[in-house]
């Protein structure tokens, strides 16, 4: 199973985590009221950048991550895309708003943002692979994988997706249709 926050942003996960746990996130109501919402997390914002001046678009970001952990996807899916207004280089943003999307034509759009923010992002290789099979887009998909094996050998927890991308691209190349 892949780590849900990524290693880039433990530290400030850490850092920010008497403001979490102590902060606005640990008290949000469960139910729609979205002011509350907004004014919590404002105080959560403005906490963290006093605390370790970190730019608002990181903290958008981290929040994103807060909110899909919790399963608020309306939220996570408010913070990332203001995090990429922020700060277009912010790929796991583009990511999780592909991820967010998957069954949109958006999730294409993202996916290739967050591989202009880093060509190295093998996740986002894989998931475009993934889309374009779904949509019978073989040729695009072959070439999604194959960016993906070109990343991936550099990230850790990529190695137990290779052999899958492997056998997808055996299948691919033989005219078989994959999802």
């Amino acid at each position: 199973m892949r780590p849900l926050f990524p290693s880039l942003h433990c530290g400030l996960l850490a850092c920010l985590g008497l403001v979490l746990c102590a902060g606005p996130l640990a008290a949000q109501p469960s139910g729609p009221d979205t002011a509350t919402y907004d004014a919590a997390d404002a105080r959560f914002i403005k906490r963290a950048q006093a605390q370790t001046g970190t730019d608002k678009a990181s903290l958008y970001q981290t929040l994103g991550f807060s909110y899909f952990r919790q399963e608020n996807f309306d939220r996570a899916f408010l913070y990332f895309n203001a995090a990429v207004q922020a700060n277009p280089r912010l790929y796991w943003s583009w990511y999780y708003l592909a991820l967010l999307n998957l069954e949109d034509a958006d999730a294409e759009t993202y996916l290739k943002k967050a591989i202009v923010a880093n060509q190295e992002f093998a996740p986002a290789y894989y998931w475009l692979g993934r889309y374009y099979g779904k949509r019978g887009m073989f040729e695009e998909a072959i070439r999604a994988f194959e960016g993906y094996l070109k990343s991936a050998w550099a990230d850790p927890n990529e190695y137990g997706r290779t052999d899958e991308v492997r056998e997808l691209l055996k299948k691919l190349r033989q005219g078989e249709k994959t999802e």
